[in-house]
C-alpha cells in the first residue's frame, strides 16, 4: 500500500468512532426530515380537501339560482318553438306582460 492510503487508513481507524456517531446522526435526521415532509404533504392534502368540500358547499346553497336558469331557459326554448315544431331565433328578449 502507498503511504497516503496507509494514512487515510489509520485516520478512519483513529476517528471510527466519531465517524459512525456523524452517520448515525445523519440516518437519523434524514429519518425526521422525511417524516416532516411526509407530514407537511398531508396536513397539506387535507386543507385542500376541507377546502374544495367547504366551496362544494357554498356552491350547493347557489343551486335554487342555477335551477330557476335553466327553468328560464327552458321556458325561452318553449316559447321560440313555432306550431309546426320548428324553433324560431329572436335577437330582442320576450316582451313582459304587466297586469294593471
Amino acid at each position: 500500500m502507498s503511504q497516503k492510503k496507509m494514512d487515510a487508513y489509520k485516520n478512519a481507524k483513529k476517528n471510527k468512532k466519531q465517524i459512525e456517531k456523524k452517520q448515525k446522526r445523519n440516518k437519523i435526521l434524514g429519518w425526521i426530515i422525511g417524516i416532516l415532509v411526509a407530514a407537511a404533504l398531508i396536513a397539506g392534502s387535507a386543507y385542500l380537501v376541507y377546502y374544495t368540500q367547504q366551496q362544494a358547499g357554498s356552491a350547493t346553497s347557489d343551486t335554487t339560482t342555477s335551477g330557476d336558469a335553466a327553468q328560464d331557459v327552458a321556458e325561452l326554448l318553449q316559447e321560440s318553438l313555432g306550431d309546426d315544431g320548428s324553433y324560431t331565433i329572436t335577437t330582442e328578449p320576450p316582451a313582459e306582460t304587466t297586469t294593471e
